[in-house]
């Protein structure tokens, strides 16, 4: 999360229990999955931040995708721009609902480039390989599993088979998924392996709890995407053409589900979710 996001979640922690936290994980590179990290490093120096092989390999890699540290440069680049754009949007917008939300984002916006600012960025410390690897802190097991490609390269999934709790990242979110660095056939796969464990909820990436139920949601969207997809191209469709017929083809399904969030709704994202398909599976690199 961003440093201001980190220092609140630390606060409630700092409410709970005053026992140091010993080790955080990053699910994966990107941007606000970890730039909370100097926070922690902070207040703990002896903590140890856990992500996998590939994610700790993507923390320097310029052209990893959206995250990492070379992205921060970007991000500084752009959000100024961001800003004035949603000045704009303000000014322009009449609903109080719509232009409450604008505002609010523009105020975050502007706090997070000052934040940026002043970064110290804190790369994970320990990097675990594919497969299982299991922790035993405080008599729980906790449990780290990296089960292919997903939302990244190199995502990590943290399971506590007691609670039976699963912890996704952002390879399953409580709205529609960024495919962006993502890759959606192994996406597909990686998450029928994960629904062989014995879980009952999830803790995504972002959103609420969740049951399990969800990520069997998620796995039939990217799917029944793919599948639109590959079929659309078959019959000689463009992208654009592709785009609206596959948006209402699969709006009766997942609309509802992907749109409880007043950001990345459905038929917000549908379009650029079926751009990065076609790209990835249809005509890849």
């Amino acid at each position: 999360s961003k440093p201001s996001a980190a220092a609140a979640l630390y606060k409630e922690i700092q409410g709970i229990t005053k026992n140091p936290v010993k080790k955080i994980v990053n699910t994966h590179f990107h941007w606000d999955h970890w730039q909370g990290n100097e926070l922690y490093r902070g207040a703990y120096p002896a903590l140890e931040i856990i992500a996998s092989e590939q994610t700790r390999q993507n923390m320097t890699k310029p052209d990893a995708g959206v995250g990492g540290i070379p992205y921060i440069e970007k991000q500084l680049a752009v959000l100024p721009a961001e800003i004035e754009k949603l000045k704009e949007e303000v000014a322009k917008t009449s609903d109080p609902a719509a232009k409450a939300r604008v505002e609010s984002n523009l105020r975050q916006t502007e706090m997070y480039l000052e934040e940026l600012k002043k970064l110290k960025p804190v790369p994970p410390t320990r990097g675990v390989p594919g497969g299982v690897t299991t922790l035993r802190e405080g008599g729980r097991e906790i449990q780290l599993h990296v089960v292919g490609r997903a939302h990244t390269d190199g995502d990590v999934f943290v399971y506590l088979p007691k609670e039976k709790v699963l912890v996704t990242g952002d390879a399953v979110v409580g709205w529609m998924p960024f495919i962006g660095d993502g890759y959606p056939e192994d996406w597909v796969q990686s998450l029928a392996t994960l629904e062989k464990l014995d879980f009952t909820h999830i803790i995504p990436g972002h959103g609420d709890v969740a049951p399990k139920s969800h990520v069997t949601f998620l796995k039939n969207y990217l799917a029944d995407l793919i599948a639109a997809v590959k079929k659309a191209a078959a019959d000689r469709a463009t992208l654009d053409e592709m785009k609206p017929k596959i948006a209402d083809l699969l709006a009766p399904k997942y609309e509802a589900g992907m749109s409880k969030y007043w950001i990345s709704r459905y038929r917000e994202r549908i379009d650029v979710n079926i751009e990065h398909v076609h790209k990835k599976v249809v005509k890849p690199a």
